[in-house]
């Protein structure tokens, strides 16, 4: 059975009652995705348009569907054709902005080594142990040991607890 975080516990529709964009250009790791739900839950919901054409969360979609769901965590937005630019630029933008992410590989060693395990992450047991080896041989010169320098955009700040961090140009 799968678990869905109350955020989205009230979000369900009928999972035949929603479609993959025919258009969508991205492939990504459902298997991944399949582990994080049977260990994390279901977190996030799909988003729709009002026609029931998913903008974003393709991989969610057939990640559920793949463990049986019958229901599915949907936000619908207001736009009602799948052709019309708005709905084009929201998945192209879920899409490209998740590929042009960089990672804070400091932060990333960080956070992997306060787990005892990886699953549910993402990573492997392999990939988790050699990016925190690789963090510890920099030593404590900084957070990241990217080979090119990173370029800080504008800063960010949580509203809730305060943390602020910046955002990667």
């Amino acid at each position: 059975m799968i678990r869905y975080h109350s955020a989205v516990a009230e979000m369900l529709v009928p999972a035949d009652s929603i479609r993959p964009h025919r258009d969508n250009p991205n492939n990504g790791d459902v298997d991944s995705i399949i582990e994080s739900i049977l260990i994390n839950g279901c977190y996030r919901p799909i988003y729709c348009n009002a026609r029931g054409t998913i903008l974003a969360g393709h991989h969610l979609y057939a990640a559920l569907l793949e463990l049986g769901a019958t229901t599915v965590p949907v936000m619908f937005l207001d736009t009602e054709e799948d052709d019309v630019p708005e709905a084009v630029r929201i998945m192209l933008v879920d899409n490209a902005s998740a590929a042009h992410a960089r990672i804070d590989r400091g932060l990333e060693a960080f956070n992997l080594g306060r787990l005892s395990d990886y699953h549910g992450t993402g990573y492997t047991q392999r990939e988790a142990e050699e990016i925190i080896a690789k963090a510890e041989d920099v030593g404590s010169g900084g957070l990241s040991y990217d080979d090119e320098p990173i370029v800080y955009g504008h800063a960010i700040k949580c509203p809730e607890c305060g943390h602020s961090w910046r955002e990667i140009t």
